[in-house]
């Protein structure tokens, strides 16, 4: 399968982070509770969903669900995806990110998202190193 990225797909999900970051209805559709709970029914749902291939080789009777949601598009931003993505930031805003903000990892994963592109091309370097390690000495050189 070859996989094309849509950048434009995927900047949506930039925007409406932005939108939702600086509107003042967030504050008012976090306090619903009916929200919040329907997101985390969300993230569950999807969570066994993605599992449920792994919990069906271990238990033969639970259905292999991922197989009626497949193939999700990562291309175009498939609308499961984007419905997980709303829910995920909704509990993410609900929780409040207040206290985190304080910590030493908070600081250090910021720093990282200040210099992303240092960070993506790390992670480039290294795996282009990690497959030239596995070509060369195969699977002994990571024992």
């Amino acid at each position: 399968m070859i996989w094309t990225f849509n950048p434009l797909a995927w900047q949506f999900l930039f925007v409406l982070g932005v939108v939702a970051a600086s509107s003042k209805a967030r504050q008012s559709i976090l306090r619903w509770r009916h929200v919040t709970i329907s997101a985390c029914l969300i993230v569950v749902f999807a969570a066994v969903v993605q599992e449920s291939g792994a919990l069906h080789n271990l238990l033969p009777a639970f259905p292999a669900l991922r197989v009626h949601f497949e193939p999700l598009e990562k291309t175009n931003l498939h609308w499961l995806r984007l419905v997980n993505f709303l829910a995920l930031a909704i509990i993410a805003g609900r929780v409040g990110l207040g206290q985190w903000r304080r910590s030493t990892v908070w600081r250090h994963l910021a720093s990282c998202g200040r210099h992303s592109l240092p960070i993506v091309w790390l992670g480039v370097l290294l795996a282009a190193f990690g497959c030239a390690c596995w070509a060369e000495g195969g699977s002994v050189a990571f024992q």
